[in-house]
């Protein structure tokens, strides 16, 4: 099997509600994964070298986070902005990630609707991944598309909380199979 790093980029992935649970589900699932914390780096600078080896040493990449203020989590962003140089992932002397697959999971907190042209939020979720998708073709990253769970309300009961917990099991479930699958 490829050898895979899952990149969790929850600022407060222990009181998240989806990221964590898909997280769960991938570490149950993917037991040679490796895993990153990213919230771990919430006081503290990243060790560069150890990023960019597991980059490096990886196939496929996945990012799992929220959609917080329409963009990454701000610490995701800071990752790429510190670990994604030039020298290491672009450029004539770059390029380290080339042709490594990159899959982007992700939740929010607005049903699909809301995520539509002149809606409540003005456009679709793609064009909020924009961002990534240019890092992704900077870097040589292989797209391998995205999943989005949306609607993710974690102050339901009833019913309602028992089909968001099964929105979020199909969620997991379809990233694994599109992981395994690369």
């Amino acid at each position: 099997m490829s050898k895979v790093l899952v990149v969790s980029g929850h600022r407060d992935l222990e009181n998240s509600f989806a990221n964590k649970k898909i997280i769960e589900f991938l570490k149950e699932n993917l037991t040679e994964a490796k895993f990153e914390y990213l919230h771990e780096y919430l006081n503290k600078d990243f060790d560069i070298e150890e990023q960019q080896n597991k980059l490096a040493e990886s196939d496929i990449i996945v990012l799992q986070f929220p959609i917080f203020w329409y963009a990454m989590p701000s610490i995701m962003q800071k990752w790429f902005e510190d670990v994604f140089v030039y020298g290491f992932a672009y450029w004539s002397a770059g390029h380290k990630l080339k042709w490594k697959k990159l899959v982007v999971s992700l939740t929010t907190g607005g049903s699909d609707e809301t995520y539509t042209l002149w809606a409540e939020q003005w456009y679709p979720i793609e064009v909020f991944l924009f961002s990534i998708q240019r890092i992704a073709a900077k870097c040589w990253l292989e797209w391998s598309w995205f999943f989005h769970t949306w609607w993710i309300n974690p102050f339901v009961e009833g019913k309602k909380l028992a089909e968001l917990n099964e929105k979020i099991k199909s969620h997991s479930e379809k990233l694994l199979e599109k992981i395994k699958s690369l």
